[in-house]
């Protein structure tokens, strides 16, 4: 079992400690943090194409966002409310018995719905909006996944799983993370616009001896919400060796309230 400090959870992975650190050690000023996002926005343009993300909003995203729009249709249909079958105006039945956390998932899942007028929230209740609803059938794609991914979505709704872990614990769900995170045009995206932003940063300072606390100094990241460590994996080997002098003193710490996702990182 992972080590406890003061309560926290304590990992080591390779030649990363993953923990929650007290902050110590010379803060990096406003000014230079300001400067490396300048820098990184103007550009975002180019990290983007490079990446392969140009034309994914008007093209690829509206497809994906319809198919899961399909998913919540049918979580809902699980859940003994069929939507296509409402009539414009009609009320759908609360079906959220969750805690907090579980209604604000819910209410998510509920937006993308009121934006395509599948549904209208009004104060107190939500209705059946006017436009139409595809087919179940109508999307062998939607299908394939409502198929492969049984009820997950609407038992979360009632508390009976946490969808995080459903996702996280499953060799299934763990396959599917790790293709996106290889292959998918937006993490390439997201991780580009990242090493630039960090590097920027990397290169306004000398973080030797910052910090004794960690044995020589160095640069020190702490990761709050790290989830199964996917940003992780590839920003902790990037601060590493982005720059002769720095290998070797960087400690990138990790946190997330859900200490499972912590202990999933040590199985891995």
């Amino acid at each position: 079992m992972p080590r406890r400090r003061s309560g926290k959870m304590l990992l080591q992975l390779g030649d990363y400690s993953f923990y929650a650190p007290v902050a110590r050690g010379p803060s990096i000023s406003p000014a230079a943090l300001t400067r490396a996002f300048n820098k990184t926005q103007s550009s975002t343009t180019d990290i983007v194409s490079r990446a392969g993300f140009i034309g994914y909003t008007e093209q690829v995203y509206p497809g994906i966002l319809e198919i899961c729009r399909i998913f919540v249709v049918d979580a809902f249909r699980k859940r003994k409310c069929d939507i296509r079958r409402l009539s414009e105006g009609q009320a759908i039945s609360p079906i959220c018995m969750g805690d907090d956390a579980t209604m604000a998932q819910y209410l998510s899942c509920m937006a993308p719905l009121a934006d395509a007028d599948w549904v209208s929230t009004e104060p107190g209740h939500v209705v059946r909006g006017a436009a139409p609803i595809p087919p179940e059938s109508g999307r062998d794609r939607a299908l394939l996944f409502i198929r492969d991914h049984p009820p997950r979505l609407s038992e979360s709704w009632s508390g009976q799983t946490d969808p995080v872990r459903a996702l996280t614990a499953e060799a299934a769900g763990k396959r599917a993370l790790a293709e996106l995170r290889v292959d998918d045009c937006t993490s390439a995206a997201f991780h580009g616009v990242m090493e630039d932003f960090i590097g920027g940063i990397v290169d306004a300072y000398d973080f030797a001896g910052s910090d004794p606390y960690f044995g020589g100094g160095g640069l020190n990241v702490l990761e709050l919400g790290a989830g199964a460590a996917g940003t992780a994996g590839w920003l902790a080997p990037l601060l590493k060796g982005s720059r002769p002098g720095l290998d070797g003193r960087v400690s990138y710490g990790l946190y997330d309230k859900e200490a499972g996702l912590l202990e999933d990182v040590r199985e891995a």
